[in-house]
């Protein structure tokens, strides 16, 4: 079997350009609708009908407005308990005496001690 398959390809390999076109388009369809027709089968297999969801939720959905107004007063709520922690929090970071200090010793960029380069003359 699979020499009939390498022969035929072969075949194609050695068939005039407009004819590897042809059977180039031809192949390449087949594949597409193969991938095509798997996929769709997939998504058949995952998604439940429109139907059952209806049945299955009955109630209605919040609005933009009631999901926003339930956002905020978690999010408040969260602030407000934890408020206290961060003021402490900020006040030990802002409140220390912090310093830096460079000496000229420690900043050394150019390295001393690196052997001259080579010159090399461009051709």
């Amino acid at each position: 079997m699979f020499t009939a398959i390498k022969k035929f390809f072969q075949q194609i390999r050695e068939s005039e350009d407009r004819i590897r076109m042809r059977w180039m388009f031809l192949l390449s369809g087949v594949s597409m609708a193969l991938v095509l027709g798997l996929w769709v089968g997939y998504l058949n297999l995952i998604v439940t009908p429109v139907s059952s969801l209806q049945a299955a939720a009955p109630t209605p959905e919040p609005s933009l407005r009631q999901i926003f107004a339930a956002g905020l007063s978690t999010i408040f709520g969260q602030m407000s308990e934890s408020g206290a922690g961060m003021a402490e929090a900020a006040k030990k970071l802002l409140g220390g005496n912090k310093t830096i200090t460079v000496t000229p010793e420690e900043r050394n960029f150019v390295l001393e001690t690196l052997p001259p380069v080579p010159q090399t003359p461009l051709p």
